[in-house]
């Protein structure tokens, strides 16, 4: 079975001025804002990928809410959430030139962040990848989505 969101995961950023594909392309010419973000993407995109292959829902951008709902045999450790936590930092300020007071974002970001959250993203695919390669399903309850309190709900409503 083919994950939809996989496939993207590890290329996330397309969207970036210039054209450059791949997160670690991004980096390489300097663009250390977008790379964290595109860093964040990859891992949305990855977890997501693992709802999917749950048969469940994943709504929203947070990986640590992603994270943390999953089902006990698919949910990381602790550390890995709060990797994740630090994933989300990079999702709304690379992208907005008023997130500071003065400067553009890419006044704010060191090749150094860039390279952590580069590393972050990569554990979550990781995590990810060995839950997806194995073919495992963990238990589910139904659909899980984590902007409804943590709620599980099966397709179609309920």
């Amino acid at each position: 079975m083919i994950v939809a969101w996989w496939p993207q995961a590890p290329t996330t950023g397309s969207d970036r001025p210039g054209g450059t594909f791949s997160t670690p392309a991004m980096h390489s010419t300097g663009a250390f804002e977008w790379s964290a973000f595109a860093a964040q993407q990859a891992a949305e995109k990855a977890v997501k990928a693992l709802y999917q292959r749950l048969g469940a829902e994943a709504r929203g951008h947070s990986v640590t809410q992603l994270l943390a709902a999953l089902p006990a045999g698919a949910r990381p450790a602790d550390e890995l959430i709060d990797v994740a936590k630090q994933l989300d930092k990079r999702y709304v300020t690379p992208r907005y030139p008023n997130a500071y007071p003065s400067g553009a974002p890419m006044d704010f970001y060191t090749p150094a962040e860039a390279e952590r959250a580069i590393a972050g993203a990569e554990r979550i695919l990781e995590h990810c990848q060995g839950i997806l390669r194995k073919g495992r399903r963990p238990a589910r309850g139904g659909r899980v989505c984590p902007h409804a309190g943590g709620a599980l709900s099966r397709a179609g409503g309920g």
